[in-house]
């Protein structure tokens, strides 16, 4: 298969979007694997001098005006901090050209530590895709508000399974059928906006049922896993940590993530400055808001309920260990030996 890799991005997201895609290039062997960013509000003359720098890197900008996108109105779209272009993703295959039947769909808020290869090597559903388990995987069988507010929501969606609920910020797609796809969960969430608090996730969610397969959280660590645990102390360095909620970890060292952590960011910020396009950075009010709520985090998980640190721990650890079976075992010795230490590690 042909395979290409594509984010998605508008203006203030650039950075780190572009940040990403280097990432990504440096961790891909096969240098024909071209990588594509999709603009939503800016225009082909805006992003041509960017475009001029990344093109020898086969990474190319795309101007992608999207007028369904531009028609969601306000009480439609839950409002946070993901901006409306996430949903950009919908019409990937609009957009990409039809000589990749095969692409890696990633947000731009990651570090990518370590090679894509085995990842392309994944068998895919048929005319479907693979995802990561995302949040409610550990929270949804807990007691207390926030657990039954996961279980509306997800009961909303029609997920009964909780480790069914995905996360979209990176997906391995069979693009032969992601339009199918991505237009029933366009037709979902224009019927039933109120019930995507996470908007073109919830909505792929709540469409995707056998298309969609499981893909490791060693491809997709997410924030709220790492609060739980750093899998390295497990021997593990997952080859994608995804900076979910704000803020991320190039705004601040903020738990869970440190100061090693937000090295797409630079690259992606270096680059533009070097082509004048203006960084864009939340006010220091709502970095500092941010950082105090993720303290608050660590505090209960540590001192009010430790329990569920490692209930949560021993859950991620198990879907850690039990994921290796998927992966594709054509990989390098250095890759065999981390996924035999995993393999033969002692239960938490």
């Amino acid at each position: 298969m042909v395979n290409a890799v594509v984010l998605v991005s508008d203006r203030k997201f650039l950075a780190p979007t572009i940040g990403t895609a280097l990432a990504a290039r440096t961790h891909i062997s096969n240098q024909s694997v071209a990588i594509f960013i999709l603009v939503t509000n800016s225009t082909e003359d805006e992003l041509a001098d960017v475009g001029r720098v990344v093109a020898d890197k086969s990474i190319f900008l795309k101007s992608v005006p999207i007028g369904e996108i531009a028609k969601i109105k306000q009480g439609e779209f839950n409002k946070t901090h993901v901006p409306v272009a996430t949903m950009a993703r919908l019409w990937i295959a609009d957009y990409l050209d039809p000589q990749y039947d095969k692409f890696l769909y990633l947000d731009g808020d990651v570090d990518i530590t370590s090679s894509l290869d085995p990842l392309f090597r994944l068998d895919l559903p048929k005319n479907g895709f693979l995802a990561a388990p995302d949040l409610p995987m550990l929270i949804a069988r807990d007691y207390g508000a926030s657990a039954r507010l996961t279980r509306d929501y997800l009961s909303g969606l029609g997920i009964t399974n909780h480790d069914d609920y995905f996360n979209a910020g990176v997906l391995l797609v069979d693009r032969a059928g992601w339009k199918e796809i991505s237009s029933e969960a366009w037709a979902y969430f224009k019927c039933h906006s109120d019930r995507c608090l996470y908007h073109d996730q919830s909505a792929l969610n709540a469409i995707a049922k056998h298309r969609r397969g499981s893909l490791s959280l060693l491809w997709n660590y997410q924030s709220d896993f790492m609060a739980v645990a750093d899998p390295r102390k497990w021997g593990l360095e997952p080859a994608i940590w995804h900076f979910t909620g704000f803020p991320k970890a190039w705004h601040a060292p903020v738990f869970p993530w440190g100061r090693d952590f937000g090295r797409s960011f630079a690259l992606g910020a270096s680059l533009l400055r070097e082509t004048g396009w203006f960084d864009d950075f939340p006010d220091s009010a709502a970095i500092a808001l941010g950082i105090e709520q993720r303290e608050k985090l660590r505090f209960r998980l540590k001192w009010i309920y430790p329990w569920r640190r490692l209930l949560r721990a021993r859950k991620i650890h198990w879907a850690l260990t039990n994921s290796l079976q998927t992966i594709d075992k054509s990989v390098s010795n250095s890759e065999a030996c981390t996924l035999e230490k995993l393999q033969h590690h002692n239960a938490i």
